[in-house]
């Protein structure tokens, strides 16, 4: 099971960034400027969570850590399974 701790996020500097959407409020943004954290599916796969603000980003780790983890867990699910249903 993964957690809130499991995931590494980074700052996107590549000012090319595409935009996609914030895992935290919704929006779609550019990623340059907001941060990303890439989980492991299988081989070269991964499942990458998004948040595109440094605001967005603290209130994600304000959350409640019970409906945190489950949202973790669900959304990485999903992908996994996508993924091995291709």
């Amino acid at each position: 099971m993964l957690t809130i701790e499991d995931l590494k996020f980074v700052e996107i500097d590549n000012p090319d960034a595409p935009a996609m959407t914030c895992n935290f409020c919704g929006k779609e943004k550019p990623l340059h400027g907001g941060y990303m954290a890439d989980v492991p599916i299988t081989g070269d796969a991964h499942h990458s969570f998004v948040i595109c603000s440094k605001k967005c980003l603290a209130d994600f780790y304000k959350t409640d850590r019970g409906l945190l983890n489950g949202y973790i867990n669900d959304t990485f699910e999903k992908s996994r399974a996508l993924h091995f249903s291709l």
